[in-house]
């Protein structure tokens, strides 16, 4: 986005996950872009894995990634206060 290399963004954060191989596991993002907070839990959704404040993108496309890991994905929620119906064609460009 703007050609600076990646850098973390959270304030708080576990020594990491422990990934099982051929386990579902349950991820939840919790975001408050009135105050920037971000939350991350896995597995246990009453304790944060991961917390951060950034309020660089209040809207947006919501999509998934990995550095260098695969996986899946399945049963998805997701739950806005109110959303907005913008038009645009991101979604049409052919690369």
């Amino acid at each position: 986005m703007n050609d600076l290399p990646q850098e973390g963004i959270a304030n708080e954060r576990t020594d990491g996950i422990r990934w099982i191989d051929n386990h579902w596991h349950h991820i939840r993002l919790e975001r408050l872009t009135e105050n920037g907070t971000i939350r991350m839990y896995f597995d246990d959704m009453d304790t944060p894995v991961m917390v951060a404040n950034d309020k660089t993108f209040p809207a947006g496309y919501v999509g998934f990634g990995s550095f260098d890991d695969s996986g899946k994905i399945d049963n998805i929620l997701i739950w806005v206060r109110e959303s907005r119906k913008k038009k645009s064609d991101i979604f049409m460009k052919k690369y």
